[in-house]
């Protein structure tokens, strides 16, 4: 009897331990579990952080721009007492410049906006421009200033060079960077984004005009504005955009009297100059 109720102790107490070392190692099991799942997780959320990040730069590098463009400018020119001397028509112009946009926070808003700071680190500008027949009329006898002295013209024949216009400007604006198709998979039109912009480009603007043996030169500083749009897809871009500016030029002229080689004829005449430009760029 003895015998068989120690069999029976011994037979539990076996029972016991074994039931305990299974509960021990399903509890080691369940730990390392937990562990290889957090440590899942975090490949995971790093795997997503580094497709986020491609993905937001697909959509926002390439944030300078060189442009090159075709410019329809006019440039009128007003006489002191308000008269009319015509505008300046175009033959034909083209542009050059070089943008950079500095975007003002990291994230987008609503994921698809950026706010930005344009600045443009050269911006050229070229018109050639038709014969104005009402420009004459500022060195006639009877010009509309009155009582100045008007250059004498030469013996000899004065080549004429025609009408020309060139800019030079460096200048700072805003800009509005959209990413309509933020939402989307497909990396190509991720690659799409549109930017409407604003800048202000001071500018040294000479124009030259050699007309009817008579030649000018017109120098000013313009505060000229200008008023964008721009689509972009990767490093290709096509650009319009708008741009106006006035300033009094300072008009020079050379006085062929043969007593003097000096320049004798400066004036200022306030002028006006509006247009449009397009083109394409090349972001990088």
């Amino acid at each position: 009897m003895k015998r068989r109720f120690l069999f029976i102790m011994s037979a539990l107490v076996a029972t016991g331990i074994n039931i305990n070392a299974q509960e021990t190692n399903a509890n080691q099991n369940s730990s390392e579990q937990d562990d290889l799942r957090s440590e899942l997780n975090q490949v995971h959320a790093e795997l997503n952080a580094i497709k986020e990040k491609d993905k937001q730069k697909s959509m926002w590098s390439r944030q300078k721009t060189f442009k090159i463009g075709f410019l329809n400018n006019t440039w009128t020119p007003e006489a002191a007492n308000g008269t009319d001397l015509g505008e300046f028509k175009p033959n034909y112009g083209f542009s050059l410049g070089l943008t950079k946009t500095y975007m003002l926070h990291p994230k987008p808003i609503a994921g698809f906006l950026k706010f930005g700071l344009e600045v443009s680190w050269f911006d050229l500008a070229y018109t050639n421009y038709k014969a104005n027949p009402d420009w004459s009329r500022y060195f006639s006898s009877d010009n509309p200033f009155g009582g100045l002295d008007i250059p004498e013209t030469p013996d000899f024949e004065v080549p004429n060079f025609g009408s020309h216009q060139i800019d030079a400007a460096m200048g700072i604006g805003l800009s509005a960077n959209f990413a309509p198709f933020f939402w989307n998979e497909s990396g190509n039109l991720r690659a799409i984004r549109a930017k409407l912009y604003g800048n202000f480009l001071p500018s040294f603007s000479a124009v030259i005009i050699s007309e009817e043996d008579d030649t000018r030169w017109n120098t000013a500083f313009v505060p000229f504005y200008t008023i964008g749009c721009q689509i972009q897809w990767k490093a290709l871009a096509f650009f319009v955009e708008g741009r106006w500016g006035s300033a009094n030029y300072k008009l020079g002229g050379l006085d062929f009297d043969d007593d003097s080689n000096e320049d004798s004829y400066f004036d200022k005449v306030s002028c006006k100059n509006s247009g449009v430009r397009l083109g394409i760029g090349l972001c990088f």
